[in-house]
């Protein structure tokens, strides 16, 4: 494999996907500003990406952005310093163009892990689950910026963290899909790097979900067992998905043939207790 880039000034990196919400925005930005050479490829035509291709209109006219629109091109895969994946792209394993990459020896990986290398580990929070991680993800955000210390909320919802201004000292509160878990933990040796866990992580519960991406419900709970398994000693995993819903956890254990979930850090009434009086939480109606 050729090695990851050291520096990205000069690299040529292919970005795949910039989609019509501008997804690929955040990293194509990234990139641009350390001095690589972006080739930003595609399925979609021109028109279709109007609005995100605007918001890249200098570095288009100024060469730092290539584009490649309409489809994709193997050789922009295979010729490249590095590939940055779209992490919608389901089955990563079965994309000929991804597998193209791999074959050449070219680096793989994706906007999430550029992003949580530039994060202070002892300083993060990663959650996931099948239902409830948004809320949990927000609500831990709020904690901590009520007790004073500043806080952002990112990955799976929130925005890019590449493109958000930091704070110092600040905490980041990740919410992380199983996608993007598979792309920081087994996925990282596609571009040769360690896998990624945050120092506290938090799972809410399991049920099948995203197979279409995954091609299995097993490989699915697997990509999500990769918050706590990146994990180094000393670290702290925290859920309540057996006590709060012991059926479910019990047909996904039988389902998956196994509990990875099982002896996380189980807070007690009083210390749950003690936390929503000490904080001062919105109202909602």
């Amino acid at each position: 494999m050729k090695p990851f880039p050291k520096s990205l000034n000069g690299s040529r990196v292919t970005v795949m996907g910039l989609g019509q919400f501008g997804g690929g925005l955040g990293v194509t930005r990234w990139l641009v500003k350390r001095g690589a050479q972006v080739l930003l490829t595609d399925r979609d035509p021109a028109e279709k990406l109007a609005r995100p291709l605007a918001e890249l209109a200098g570095a288009i006219a100024n060469g730092s952005v290539t584009l490649r629109l309409g489809g994709h091109d193997e050789a922009d895969f295979v010729n490249a310093d590095l590939v940055i994946a779209n992490p919608a792209v389901p089955t990563p394993w079965n994309n000929i163009y991804l597998n193209a990459a791999r074959a050449a020896g070219t680096p793989v990986t994706t906007e999430i892990r550029l992003a949580v290398d530039t994060l202070h580990r002892d300083r993060t929070v990663a959650v996931t689950g099948s239902a409830g991680k948004s809320s949990t993800a927000s609500m831990l955000t709020l904690i901590l910026n009520d007790d004073g210390r500043a806080a952002q909320l990112a990955g799976n919802i929130g925005g890019s963290i590449l493109s958000s201004p930091r704070l110092p000292g600040e905490w980041t509160v990740l919410e992380l899909s199983s996608a993007m878990l598979w792309w920081l933990t087994d996925g990282a040796a596609w571009a040769g790097l360690e896998p990624w866990a945050a120092r506290v992580a938090a799972l809410t519960n399991l049920a099948p979900n995203h197979v279409d991406w995954h091609g299995s419900f097993e490989h699915y709970v697997m990509s999500k067992s990769g918050i706590r398994r990146g994990q180094r000693a000393g670290d702290a995993f925290v859920s309540l998905f057996t006590e709060e819903q012991p059926a479910a956890a019990a047909d996904v254990a039988r389902a998956t043939g196994g509990a990875w979930w099982e002896g996380a850090a189980v807070p007690t009434a009083a210390e749950c207790a003690a936390l929503l009086t000490s904080i001062d939480l919105p109202y909602v109606p």
